[in-house]
């Protein structure tokens, strides 16, 4: 079922780009070609009624235009391999280099079965004349995954994740550090939870390990006070909220292994030593707050605010009150303007509001307007009540439904006034089904 979300209440603004009416659809697409080719866009100007003035002639002009410099790229590569394989034979040392180009170059215009076999060529040439683990392989291996991706084929992703993985380790440099390398595999990682490819148990534990171990590589080469373990901190975050929602499957009778393994998997992934390492984490961002400003800060207030969204939603009502109390205080110990405070306390706030992870999209002064549309209340307690339909669409009763249970299992910062929470009533969450 795809949504199209909208809330609509106190809250901050989020927008998503369009195709203008009209808009050359070929031209869009091939945008990201045309800037790797140092080719202009051309500028898309709208008139007061949203209607594009670009001219039909000009569009097929420029498309014309576009066509041709891909042509003369292809040509070039295609050249370039020719001559390496004439003068030098098939294993010619430099032809991985222009195998990446056109591969590239194919990977834009969606051919990506014929780049894929471009990037598999270019990679078992750099093995053999570069050895085994040679760097050379690595934007081969990454220009692979991603045509992988583009083509739904995750198997083969897995794989070559894992190959890359075991590349970049072993042809680093003595002197490279190796969060790069684990920022890049957790993200895979992240993706495939996201996907639902392979054991959702296992890909929240490879993510945890390998943000820690690239938190841990910065503190040994840098400092644990180096701004470079922030990243690492933030997306450790993000998949502790990711463990506090995973519930794993239940233990089958049959299989004493496989109940083994799950019951390690829940040791690991359970819900208190997980809170506990949460909470750690922000408590190392807020002392990186309070060090870069010497004392208490716009930025240490916001860990304050960052530490009660995770008490309130590993449901430590009393501990997320405090840490709300204590950011307020901050922010009147900075003369922080009603504004300041009303952006992160004047309104609630559906949690995790964490980049990827929020569970409503938001928008500001607006109508409400949905194919489904739900009225309800935020409590002090954070939850969504009294919740009302409003729209007459019988025949989304069934869609509607599932949204008000999405709606009322998503936990939310309450507003505050006075310094204290308080109910906010009649936010209507709105639904467009495409």
């Amino acid at each position: 079922m795809g949504f199209k979300q909208v809330f609509c209440g106190m809250s901050e603004s989020m927008s998503f780009p369009v195709q203008p009416q009209g808009a050359p659809c070929a031209l869009l697409l091939l945008a990201p070609l045309l800037l790797s080719l140092g080719v202009a866009m051309p500028a898309l100007s709208l008139s007061s009624d949203g209607e594009q003035s670009l001219t039909a002639s000009a569009a097929a002009s420029r498309m014309n235009a576009v066509e041709r410099e891909v042509e003369i790229d292809f040509r070039q590569y295609e050249s370039q391999i020719e001559a390496l394989e004439i003068q030098h034979g098939a294993y010619a040392a430099g032809l991985s280099e222009p195998l990446l180009g056109l591969g590239l170059a194919l990977q834009s215009q969606g051919r990506h079965d014929e780049a894929v076999e471009l990037f598999k060529r270019g990679v078992h040439l750099a093995r053999i004349n570069d050895g085994l683990h040679s760097a050379a392989q690595i934007p081969l291996l990454q220009g692979e995954i991603s045509s992988h991706l583009a083509s739904g084929d995750y198997a083969s992703v897995e794989d070559r994740q894992r190959y890359l993985y075991r590349v970049q380790l072993r042809s680093r440099g003595s002197t490279e550090g190796l969060a790069p390398i684990f920022l890049q595999q957790a993200e895979w990682q992240y993706q495939a939870y996201r996907l639902g490819v392979g054991d959702p148990g296992s890909r929240l534990g490879n993510m945890r390990r390998l943000y820690l171990g690239a938190y841990n590589d910065v503190t040994q080469r840098e400092g644990t006070r180096s701004p470079a373990v922030i990243p690492p901190l933030h997306y450790l975050m993000r998949t502790y909220y990711l463990i506090a929602d995973y519930n794993p499957p239940a233990e089958p009778a049959d299989s004493q292994g496989w109940a083994k393994d799950l019951s390690k998997q829940k040791e690991s992934l359970g819900k208190t030593r997980n809170y506990t390492q949460g909470r750690a984490v922000i408590t190392m961002l807020y002392g990186l707050e309070q060090e870069a400003a010497d004392e208490i800060s716009p930025g240490t207030a916001r860990a304050r605010i960052m530490l009660g969204d995770w008490h309130l939603y590993n449901n430590r009502h009393d501990a997320a009150r405090a840490a709300y109390t204590t950011a307020l205080e901050e922010l009147d110990a900075l003369g922080a303007a009603q504004a300041q405070k009303d952006a992160v306390l004047g309104q609630p706030v559906p949690l995790p509001d964490i980049d990827g992870l929020r569970p409503l999209s938001l928008t500001r002064g607006q109508a409400a307007k949905g194919d489904i549309m739900l009225q309800y209340t935020v409590n002090r307690s954070g939850r969504a009540v009294d919740i009302t339909r409003l729209d007459t669409n019988e025949a989304l009763n069934g869609k509607a439904r599932r949204v008000e249970r999405h709606l009322r299992r998503t936990k939310f910062r309450p507003r505050f006034e006075g310094g204290q929470p308080v109910d906010t009533e009649n936010l209507v969450y709105a639904v467009d089904i495409e």
